[in-house]
């Protein structure tokens, strides 16, 4: 709340320490290269787990697409820099997807939702 209610004297706090600290920047920067080393790390180990797109193969963009969302916990994504097992765990509920195939598949899933609910089977919300 006080942050909210005083945003210009945080913020200028915030740029005094960072001139007066002027190495916080390279420190920074180094921790955002290691974060990025870490998560690239973890995702290829993810893709060496489950492979590439059971469909087309490719290693590039892959998403994870929960087969039974109600089984979903986690968005796989972010579990990608914790614990192994969680990430394997929940990787076991997906299969592995290029980003285009998933596109179309969650359209497609939307049409179809979209259809039953026009029919009568489903609710609408």
């Amino acid at each position: 709340m006080y942050r909210k209610n005083n945003l210009e004297k945080v913020r200028k706090t915030n740029r005094d320490w960072a001139r007066a600290n002027p190495l916080s920047s390279e420190i920074k920067q180094a921790k955002i290269q290691a974060n990025k080393q870490r998560r690239s790390a973890y995702k290829q180990r993810a893709l060496d787990y489950k492979g590439g797109c059971y469909r087309c193969g490719s290693v590039e963009s892959i998403v994870y697409h929960h087969f039974d969302p109600n089984e979903k916990k986690y968005n796989v994504s972010r579990l990608l820099s914790g614990k192994w097992k969680n990430t394997k765990s929940e990787l076991d509920k997906c299969i592995p997807m290029c980003v285009g195939l998933h596109t179309r598949l969650e359209k497609e899933i939307k049409r179809f939702v979209k259809k039953l609910e026009r029919e009568g089977y489903i609710p609408i919300k």
